[in-house]
């Protein structure tokens, strides 16, 4: 049987991250004392790690705005896995919802603690997929009210038996920051790569989606696609304010991010199949190294 068209996606996809990544260690060799310090874990002390990420601003961080933000989002799937009985389909507007709420989360994040927002990320992920294997696999009652809970926040591209598309999500949110974590000393700022994923998919996409799906039908669409320009436009617009808006504040060039954002765009008009993936990826390898 032939590879799907999401299998040729994925495989493109996971090679267009590999080849950043190392194209960005390869840079780091070129000090490479400083490198192989930096990478080193014959130093690594987990315990110590863990006390470095009990600090009072992280612990306002979590209090204050990760944990009241997940108290919403479990409360709006306990509420719709009830109230729409019968329905395949998350209401639009819905699911643009949780892209802004985990953008708020990444943003502060980023922020305020990139290390523990990179713990924390991976303890999501790995949540994803256990509760992804016990949907599947697990026992039939546990299964059976995954399925139930988790339904009607199936998107049109999960078709299959996996549930891919809050995966995707996650990790076109998080790769980006992973990509240089092993380079992030704790004082250091972040790279602006690493704020790909918060603006092009929990802003952009959603500002696009929102903008296109209200007035799309008053503007051309994009040659061979149902994207609207005034979609892309309102997206690349709402992207751009936040990154001048970043770059003034940790005193970056803004006009760095204007081709990488802009190609973004236009990939995205013609995406349909791991968006939430396969931009941020995009937007990350084009951005010029610091």
């Amino acid at each position: 049987m032939a590879p799907s068209s999401m299998t040729f996606g994925t495989l493109s996809i996971s090679a267009m991250w590999l080849w950043s990544l190392l194209s960005d260690m390869a840079d780091h060799l070129v000090d490479e004392e400083s490198y192989f310090d930096s990478m080193s874990v014959l130093h690594f002390e987990p315990l110590q790690f863990i006390t470095n990420l009990i600090t009072p601003l992280n612990i306002l961080l979590v209090t204050t705005v990760w944990a009241p933000l997940c108290v919403v989002a479990v409360l709006i799937v306990a509420y719709f896995s009830q109230g729409v009985n019968g329905s395949n389909k998350t209401p639009f507007a819905l699911r643009k919802l949780f892209h802004l709420l985990a953008g708020v989360v990444y943003a502060t994040g980023l922020l305020v603690s990139p290390t523990l927002l990179s713990v924390a990320a991976v303890c999501v992920l790995l949540a994803f997929f256990l509760i992804e294997w016990t949907r599947r696999s697990g026992p039939p009652v546990v299964s059976k009210f995954l399925n139930d809970v988790l339904g009607p926040f199936r998107d049109l591209r999960d078709s299959g038996e996996l549930i891919f598309t809050p995966i995707a999500l996650l990790l076109g949110l998080s790769l980006p920051v992973w990509n240089f974590c092993y380079s992030w000393p704790q004082d250091d700022p972040i790279p602006p790569q690493a704020w790909s994923g918060v603006i092009t998919i929990a802003l952009g996409d959603s500002v696009a989606a929102l903008v296109g799906r209200q007035w799309g039908h008053l503007w051309f669409c994009w040659p061979g696609t149902h994207r609207t320009l005034i979609g892309s436009g309102a997206s690349f617009v709402s992207q751009m304010l936040l990154w001048v808006g970043l770059a003034a504040f940790y005193g970056w060039p803004w006009r760095s991010g204007v081709l990488p954002l802009a190609f973004g765009v236009l990939a995205e008009a013609y995406t349909e199949q791991i968006d939430n993936l396969a931009i941020p990826l995009l937007v990350m390898s084009l951005w010029p190294s610091s």
